[in-house]
């Protein structure tokens, strides 16, 4: 880890990654022990059967587990890292910048076990698919507050917004939830009638419109609590 860098997370697949093998032992272990104490006199083959029944399952478990051991999920403030594997190891290191998505896909039993699927869409690769993470919502919630953070972070030091009714390059910046102009440090404010130009004034109906369009995306896709949704809607309303 660098010297600023953080871990936030750091996560092992949900238990029901063994839920399968470990369900299937204890059954073939209770009908193992039902057919031995049936037939309690029977030959020496018949306990040989038995211990062969239980042996597959119990094997096909102990596996599993190595495999929940081998695989983590580690978040830090700067990179998503996947380990997975006992015996050959897959290791996959992504820089935040380079991810460009956080899809959560969970069916009925995900959302009752509290698991489901992480898909991270990678800038020029293909996704990365993660299954049986546990909490992902909150994970997902995590991941893109971090993209968030590093967007705003990149947006103010490296990417002033020219292309602005008016206004220089050196004199706007672009707020990062509705994609209006602001004047940036050192400029007059243009805030009352008497100080805009003629011609310029509140931001028109359909720049609030397409604004709460890109507002509402950013809610679906969990970016956006409801809560911060309905206030800078209120906000964006305001100023029709």
């Amino acid at each position: 880890m660098g010297e600023d860098e953080e871990i936030l997370v750091d996560v092992r697949p949900h238990w029901v990654f063994m839920l399968g093998p470990a369900a299937l032992t204890l059954l073939v272990l209770g009908g193992a022990i039902a057919i031995g104490a049936e037939f309690s006199s029977s030959s020496i083959v018949l306990l040989y059967v038995l211990a062969a029944m239980v042996a597959l399952p119990a094997i096909w478990l102990l596996v599993r587990l190595l495999s929940w051991y081998g695989v983590s999920l580690v978040l830090t403030n700067r990179r998503l890292i996947y380990k997975r594997g006992v015996f050959r190891r897959d290791y996959v290191q992504l820089r935040l910048q380079r991810i460009t998505e956080v899809h959560c896909t969970r069916g009925i039993w995900d959302r009752l076990l509290g698991c489901g699927r992480l898909v991270v869409e990678v800038e020029g690769e293909h996704p990365l698919v993660i299954d049986d993470v546990p909490r992902p919502r909150a994970l997902q919630r995590l991941v893109n507050d971090e993209l968030m953070a590093l967007g705003a972070l990149n947006l103010s030091d490296n990417e002033p917004y020219s292309d602005m009714t008016g206004f220089g390059p050196a004199a706007t910046s672009m707020d990062h939830w509705t994609g209006e102009a602001t004047p940036s440090a050192g400029m007059p404010s243009l805030s009352s009638p008497e100080e805009r130009p003629t011609g310029v004034g509140s931001a028109p109906s359909s720049s609030v419109h397409q604004s709460l369009i890109e507002l509402d995306d950013l809610r679906r896709r969990g970016i956006v609590s409801d809560r911060e949704f309905e206030a800078k809607k209120a906000e964006l309303l305001s100023q029709i």
